[in-house]
């Protein structure tokens, strides 16, 4: 929603404060198949950039 930077959640989220929707100091991500310990992957190239936690379409797939 609007002004949220993450899914509210639990409080138990280490990524994402559930009092403010906000991402935590130090995390770029709160889920995705690229967030991995609230920090963007990119241990694979061809769907992890390191520059989001979302999976850019891979040309060969679709």
């Amino acid at each position: 929603e609007a002004g949220e930077e993450c899914d509210c959640g639990t409080p138990a989220n280490p990524c994402c404060d559930a009092a403010t929707c906000k991402l935590r100091p130090g995390a770029q991500c709160a889920e995705g198949l690229c967030c991995d310990q609230c920090r963007f992957g990119d241990w694979n190239d061809d769907t992890c950039t390191g520059q989001s936690a979302d999976c850019p379409r891979n040309g060969l797939y679709g």
